[in-house]
Formats: C-alpha cells, structure tokens, sequence
C-alpha cells in the first residue's frame, strides 16, 4: 500500500521575497560551478546555498558546506524569509512550458511520501544509482533534516481520478504564481480541506510510485530513516514528493546521451569494425557539417523497430541499426551499454558508476562538438526511451543503467520544503 501524507510545508515568504524566480534554481544534480556562481550572486537566499552549497579550501568539520546550509536555514526561518504552514497541507502545482515550438501543462501534486524498500512494490525505481551522490545528499540530511527538493514520481491514474479532486483548488488563487529563469510558469496551490486530502490519500494507496527523478534522495532517505530510528527517533520515513499523473499529456520523457573520454589506446577502427556484425552501419556525415535535427528525426524512425542510436567520432557520425529486432525488454540505452559499452569497450560496471571515462549530456548538438573540440573521443546519441515500456521494466525489477532517461521540465529546487523535525 502507498502511503502519502500532507505536510507543514517551508516555503518562501512573499512579503520578504519579491521575486520568487531569483531564489529557485535547477536540480543541484546538474548544475556545474559557473551556474552555482550565477545562483550566489542572484539573491543571498537562493536555495543553492541550502541544496548545494560551495564548498572551500579552508573547510573544516566544523564549517563546511553542510554546516553553512544548516545555519543559512536556521536563520532564514529565524529572519522569516522561509515560513511554515499552520497546518498540515497537500499542495497542488501546475507547470507551463514549451517543447519544440510546443505548449504543455503539467499538474501534481506535492505531498509526503513514505519511504518503503523496493521489494515492498509500493515505490519503484527504473535507474541504478551511484554511491558518491548519496553519501552527499546523506550529509544533507544529517545536518539540516530537511528536503530541500523534492523526487519525481509517477503514478498510474488513468481515471485522472486525483487531477478530479483537485479541480475546485484552482478556482482560488494561487499562494505563488511567477515565471522562472526559462520562462516557464510556476503555479502553485495548497490543499487544506482535510476531507479532500483524505480522499487523495485513499486514491493513491492503490497507486505504486514509479520514481522518475530524484533515486539517490530517495535511497538515502531511506538510508537516514533507518540511522534515526536506530536513535529511538520516529517520523524520518517520508520523502517530499511532486507526484505526476503518468497518463498526464504534460509529460515529457528524453534521451540522455553518452560522451566517452579519457580511454586509452582507444581504437575507433577497430570498434566501427567491431560493430558490423551486429549493427548495420550507415555513414552520415563529418561531424562538422552534421544537420542534427535531420539526424535524430531520421534516427527516431529506425528505432521503430530495431535498436539504434548514432556514433560520432573525430571524422564521421553513424547511424547504427541493430540486425537483431527491437525487444520489448531492453531499451536502447541498454542494448548500447551491454553491445558497445561493455563488450566492445571493455567497461565494467564499476568503470560506468565512477564516471571516469563515461559522461552524460541532454544535447546532442554538445555531444556532437564535444568530439570536434577534441573534449571527448566519441559519443553516442540516443532515442527517447518509451515511457510505458521504462515503467513496465521497472516493474519486473529491470534496472535501466544510471542516466537512461531525462524527465522534461526537471523539477526545480526551493518551491517547497519539507522540514523533517
């Protein structure tokens, strides 16, 4: 069963911040350390300083990153710049953003979830995670005690049996309502009528949370339930949560591509050769003068029924093409992790965890000139993967490798916390 609570939410205050867009920001998971900068110096509040905070040659144990945050949030609730609901409460969320020249909307609903093993069934991941990311976001939580961004999960309402219940909320006027730093609107409601939240609840505990963002929060939420409790100490199981309709037509699901650097004696001959027995190998263009939208069009066709995803190396790009039909129980991130990846270049798991020679991007156009500005030797480009075949995956415990799949828009960081003592 799934359990979900409302909660007394943190949140900024309107009266002390007048734009709440400056004091948001992006998953800490991909911002680099000029943006971290940028988010520094646009407001002494933003929640950068809070989820991910700079860190110092002069750190010590007791004044580092995680000490700062712990005392930045004592004394902005001090200040109250960040204020706490009266009550416990549901929030309902809208968001409006474009895609491709395209408009959509994306409603959820931002609650307390309760963190379960996975063999329980009642959340699930699809990706493998990493053990860097978690020990950080652990130290997070052992000095502040607080989510400061939410997980993203998703959950099977083909009714829209919740979106129902929520209806009336929006005939009342958002508690937030700005556009941020991409343009995209931010809308923001709360759910205080305990009779609706009781029937949201009842509605998802026949719902199993499939996790599209945020597994290392969700594991190490788990991992610092488990170290409070053994301190006799209760109420640490639950995760703050934005939770999206899968059957919402805001949804957006898009590929992570792969950038491989640092390899030596790497041999892009030997490995194009390497691929004709398994792979038709279609020679496009330089990389130079590769029309990229044309590509992954052309790409996404070809993956109707095979395994394909492109290659670009220092002279050519490829199109691959699998021999072997498309199979409903791999994606072509892991067809390319366990056929090239793996067999072909020789990485090993733990070679893939550490990231040493194995790097992501959202663009393609950056993983094209990644390998023309000589950052990179080659990299591979790849489809959307299907979301209701990730999430059939998921529910047979089929692991998907680490950054299979890039839920657009991500979440932003600092909308509402969840102060967990």
């Amino acid at each position: 069963m799934t359990t979900i609570y409302p909660f007394s939410g943190l949140r900024y205050n309107t009266e002390k911040i007048s734009s709440p867009a400056d004091v948001i920001a992006p998953p800490y998971d991909v911002i680099g350390p000029e943006e971290q900068e940028q988010l520094y110096k646009i407001s002494p509040y933003n929640i950068i300083r809070l989820e991910y905070g700079k860190e110092s040659k002069e750190d010590t144990p007791d004044d580092n990153r995680y000490t700062r945050a712990a005392n930045d949030l004592a004394q902005w609730m001090q200040e109250n710049v960040l204020i706490q609901e009266d009550k416990p409460v549901f929030y309902l969320y809208e968001q409006q953003y474009t895609w491709e020249g395209n408009s959509y909307q994306r409603d959820s609903l931002i609650a307390n979830l309760k963190t379960e093993p996975y063999e329980n069934k009642s959340v699930i991941p699809h990706e493998e995670t990493l053990s860097k990311p978690k020990e950080d976001r652990l130290q997070l939580l052992r000095h502040c005690k607080t989510n400061f961004s939410p997980i993203f999960g998703l959950y099977p309402d083909k009714e829209k049996a919740v979106e129902n219940k929520c209806a009336s909320i929006k005939e009342k006027e958002p508690i937030m309502d700005f556009n941020d730093y991409n343009g995209q609107r931010h809308r923001l409601w709360v759910i205080e009528d305990a009779s609706i939240q009781k029937e949201i609840q009842e509605e998802f505990e026949d719902f199993t949370i499939f996790i599209a963002d945020g597994h290392h929060r969700y594991e190490t939420q788990l991992d610092f339930a488990k170290e409070m409790e053994a301190k006799g100490k209760e109420g640490y199981d639950r995760v703050l949560a934005v939770l999206v309709n899968l059957y919402s037509p805001g949804l957006l699901i898009l590929p992570t591509h792969r950038v491989i650097k640092g390899m030596e004696n790497l041999d892009l001959n030997k490995l194009v050769s390497s691929l004709e027995d398994e792979f038709e190998l279609e020679e496009w263009s330089s990389p130079t003068e590769i029309d990229i939208d044309n590509f992954t069009e052309k790409l996404n066709e070809r993956g109707d029924d095979r395994f394909a995803f492109g290659m670009v190396t220092k002279d050519k790009v490829y199109m691959l093409e699998s021999k072997e039909k498309y199979s409903d129980e791999k994606l072509d991130v892991s067809w390319l992790q366990e056929k090239v990846l793996q067999e072909r270049l020789n990485f090993t798991p733990e070679d893939i965890k550490s990231g040493d020679s194995l790097s992501y991007t959202r663009v393609d156009q950056e993983a094209v000139d990644l390998v023309v500005n000589g950052e990179a030797q080659v990299s591979f480009i790849l489809n959307p993967p299907g979301l209701d075949q990730t999430v059939n995956l998921a529910q047979t415990n089929e692991r998907l490798p680490q950054k299979s799949t890039y839920f657009f828009p991500k979440l932003i960081s600092g909308l509402v916390l969840n102060k967990l003592d």
